[in-house]
């Protein structure tokens, strides 16, 4: 920003042809000293360049792209009323028609949120750890071997979010999000007809997608999918439609609301088959090309309540969980295989010391982007980040702990294995012992599931 400044101050030093003054813009030419070190305030401020437009600077553009930028910085502090009061001045500045309308949207999105601020939950929060976008979904409890990578002959184009579809081995229907014709990804079906696969088709059958959809996931009779088109609150939002047996079709789809939806992008929602738990993805609060899974407690009737102060529901949908070491049980994440039960105890141990290393690294990580994020945060923010930083150190010397321990029991397994003369599958070992295990300090432990064959 600063170079394209300098690059029309430059050029405006040279001859220009004669231009009909505007009433709204300076001519670069003009500007005193005191304007000239107003404009290099303003490039602190991200704006669109194509409120610049040859040799003149609307101050009225200026003053409309600081406005969408205070409305978007309330917004992700989740003061939606005063976000709302920026973009509906920004409206009334606007004289471009396409603009009026991107900021009318944005207008609308804030209603929506104060709408839904009525409506929220307040589920017990498990756990939540950041991976790579690339390949986040293979972390959920879900079948192994069932998430096939895009681009693929279904979603030949892939898509920001959109990386892999679900489809376990000899499924007989696939749910799956793609783009049209038009470039508008939707939620589309094939099934299995005796020798083929039907032709892909629209699953909510009536309902063109206004925007892209992507994740669908299918949980009993619910289809979860988000969206960036319906009733939300910004970015991508996470909805529910039920299947109605006596209309033979499915319901008007339901935003969930806080603090499953954010102003951020939020997506792939499932509930375990287990019944315990509900977990979801989101890239609010996370470094680029990371998201966040956030596993929480599964909610069967969810009692839901007004929140109406901005600083109460930024900290409700900042889903900070509350560990209990006490209450660690990873028993689910450790591989039973086979062989004698002294095989076993190696291998779960093995597995067990492996998962508390990466978890101690992931955690150094994490507190080194929190600090990061920290130094650039508002005051607001910087309360919530310093709590959390805090317990995340708190956390460490129970880690270390832990692996120390865990170090010393894999040792008197080996020396009763040595005096009693075992020998074990030494590559069955390593293999057990080198699958991805994250969280195995916390009370969920993900698991990483292996990627399927291309489609």
């Amino acid at each position: 920003m600063k170079a394209k400044v300098d690059s029309l101050r430059e050029a405006a030093l040279k001859p220009q042809p004669r231009q009909e003054e505007r009433r709204d813009s300076i001519k670069l030419q003009s500007i005193d000293p005191k304007m000239d070190a107003a404009i290099d305030s303003l490039l602190s401020i991200p704006v669109d360049s194509s409120i610049f437009k040859g040799e003149y600077i609307s101050l009225s553009a200026i003053e409309i792209e600081d406005l969408c930028q205070k409305g978007r910085l309330y917004a992700e502090e989740y003061d939606f009323d005063e976000a709302f009061n920026c973009f509906e001045k920004a409206f009334s500045l606007s004289r471009d028609s396409l603009q009026k309308l991107t900021i009318r949207e944005m207008m609308l999105e804030q209603e929506n949120a104060v709408n839904l601020r009525k409506y929220c939950s307040k589920p017990t929060v498990v756990a939540r750890q950041v991976f790579p976008l690339k390949d986040f979904f293979l972390y959920y409890p879900l079948q192994d071997h069932a998430w096939r990578p895009a681009p693929n002959v279904l979603d030949p184009d892939g898509g920001e979010f959109s990386r892999a579809i679900y489809a376990p081995e000899r499924s007989k229907e696939i749910i799956f999000s793609a783009q049209d014709s038009l470039g508008r990804r939707g939620i589309m079906r094939t099934a299995w007809a005796d020798t083929a696969w039907t032709s892909p088709s629209l699953l909510l059958e009536g309902m063109i997608p206004p925007e892209n959809e992507i994740y669908p996931m299918l949980c009993g009779n619910k289809l979860y999918f988000a969206s960036k088109g319906l009733y939300g609150i910004g970015g991508y939002d996470i909805y529910v439609s039920v299947w109605d047996e006596e209309a033979e079709g499915w319901s008007v789809p339901e935003n969930l609301g806080f603090p499953y939806n954010s102003p951020y992008d939020d997506f792939l929602f499932i509930n375990s088959d287990d019944g315990k738990y509900s977990i979801f993805a989101s890239n609010r609060e996370c470094p680029p090309d990371s998201v966040c899974l956030y596993v929480l407690e599964y909610e069967p009737v969810p009692v839901r309540s007004s929140v109406d102060d901005a600083s109460e529901l930024y900290r409700l949908c900042s889903l900070v969980p509350s560990y209990d070491l006490k209450k660690v049980d990873n028993s689910a994440a450790m591989s039973q295989g086979n062989g004698d039960e002294q095989t076993r105890a190696y291998i779960e141990k093995m597995s067990e010391l492996r998962a508390l290393k990466d978890t101690l690294s992931i955690h150094h990580k994490e507190l080194e982007e929190l600090r990061a994020r920290y130094n650039s945060a508002t005051d607001w923010q910087r309360v919530n980040l310093a709590d959390e930083i805090v317990s995340k150190e708190a956390q460490l010397p129970a880690i270390q702990k832990r692996i120390d321990t865990t170090g010393k029991e894999l040792q008197q397994i080996e020396m009763e294995f040595l005096m009693n003369g075992v020998v074990i599958d030494a590559g069955k070992a390593v293999a057990e012992s080198d699958k991805t295990i994250v969280g195995v300090d916390k009370s969920y432990t993900f698991t990483r599931k292996n990627p399927g064959y291309p489609l």
